[in-house]
């Protein structure tokens, strides 16, 4: 029997079916573990288990040509996967079921019908994208929460958006969509051939006989897939090109069609109507809103670069008094901070100069404890001399304080961990 006679085949939109069980085992992995443990308590569907089971027929869907296997229920067993091996679907199930029993099996009919929302809408897509750029579709996938799609060609902003449009407007139309099998009803190229018929053209990943599913959408696309449809493009209520990107010298598409691009537009509503309270602009003048924003953002950066500038300058001539190594401690000081502060110390002087800043304390310290007796903290450190090789002087540094960092001849940065008093000491010496 064809493959393509299976429920799922005849009838997509089938929730409930009555099949006998033909075979049902445990996992291997499952009974390895069992062996392991010395648990033989297989039948009672102990949590983590996992049980394959055959059935007489069945309406759900196996993983295959990107679209993911169905989930739902036979009997009281909770089906989480279904796979194909050896054109036999095999149900993973949570539970066994006894052989020569009669189950009833129900789908998760509105996980699948967003599936076949997302399928049909891609094949809308691949169709006019296929057609307008002489490409190929090189890969797609069904996804928990996106839908994607790959193309061997390069497409603009405006094409995406042109091809979006063409295809709300085929869902629109409402247009059926057809399932034929070519080779079983006198449609193969020879048969169309002697009754003068152009050869049935469609798309198709791999090279494929004359035992061939294709789904059509008329005037669209005619593709070679196992996956299951709606019946009409109206069905699939919406597509949005939600975004793209290069990938592997072409480029990747996500989609959401349907009740996903439902859920797509009322989070980025949600997220707009936010954004425009915040910024106190209307949603259609966010762009307005964010470069006024930056803009401020702007300048208040060049006003803090200002002031960050002059206080560099003050605390290094209140340093330029003290003689000796000098070593500095400053409070929420990035890496560029002490870099700048390093830099602008070194040019009015010889020895060696460390600035620190603490990134953590421990526990103890911060309960008060005495910096002798808390574990010692974590610093920043950045070291410069005009005179000095900070390579070297580095390295040593971050052996006797497990550190870790570098740089070059007259500046170094990095991260290490010990006391202030300790620090100190081996600075001035």
């Amino acid at each position: 029997m064809s493959r393509f006679d299976r429920l799922y085949y005849k009838d997509a939109y089938l929730e409930k079916f009555t099949a006998i069980v033909t075979a049902c085992w445990q996992s291997e992995a499952d009974i390895e573990a069992e062996a392991e443990t010395g648990n033989e308590e297989t039948g009672k569907g102990d949590a983590g288990s996992k049980y394959l089971i055959e059935l007489s027929q069945t309406a759900f869907y196996p993983e295959g040509g990107g679209q993911p296997a169905d989930t739902g229920w036979l009997a009281e067993a909770r089906v989480f996967d279904v796979r194909e091996q050896d054109d036999r679907v095999v149900h993973i199930t949570d539970r066994p079921l006894l052989v020569g029993s009669e189950v009833k099996g129900q789908i998760d009919w509105q996980r699948r019908f967003v599936f076949m929302q997302q399928h049909s809408g891609e094949h809308i897509l691949s169709g006019f994208i296929c057609a307008a750029h002489k490409c190929d579709n090189v890969g797609f996938h069904i996804g928990s929460n996106e839908t994607t799609m790959d193309f061997n060609c390069k497409l603009t902003a405006a094409d995406l958006l042109q091809v979006e449009t063409l295809a709300n407007q085929v869902v629109f139309a409402n247009r059926p969509v057809t399932v034929r099998y070519p080779g079983s009803i006198g449609q193969t190229t020879n048969e169309r051939a002697a009754n003068g018929q152009a050869p049935l053209e469609y798309r198709s990943k791999i090279e494929l006989g004359e035992d061939v599913r294709v789904v059509s959408i008329e005037d669209v696309d005619n593709c070679a897939c196992c996956g299951l449809h709606v019946r009409a493009t109206g069905e699939i209520g919406l597509i949005k090109i939600v975004s793209s990107q290069n990938y592997k010298g072409g480029v990747r598409i996500s989609i959401a069609c349907g009740s996903r691009a439902l859920e797509d537009y009322r989070l980025k509503n949600e997220q707009a109507n936010l954004i425009s309270s915040q910024l106190s602009v209307k949603s259609t003048e966010l762009g307005l809103g964010v470069e006024r924003l930056k803009a401020e953002a702007a300048t208040h950066k060049a006003r803090a670069t200002r002031l960050h500038r002059a206080l560099i300058e003050y605390k290094a001539q209140a340093a330029a008094e003290l003689t000796g190594p000098l070593c500095l401690f400053e409070e929420d000081a990035t890496p560029d901070d002490l870099r700048q502060f390093c830099l602008r110390l070194i040019k009015d002087r010889s020895d060696v100069v460390a600035v620190f800043a603490e990134v953590s304390q421990s526990s103890e310290k911060a309960a008060g404890a005495t910096e002798s007796q808390a574990t010692e903290t974590r610093w920043r450190y950045c070291v410069g001399s005009s005179v000095a090789d900070m390579r070297v002087f580095s390295k040593k540094l971050n052996a006797a304080f497990n550190g870790s960092g570098g740089g070059n001849e007259r500046l170094a940065q990095g991260t290490l961990t010990g006391s202030r008093t300790e620090l100190e000491t081996f600075i001035s010496e």
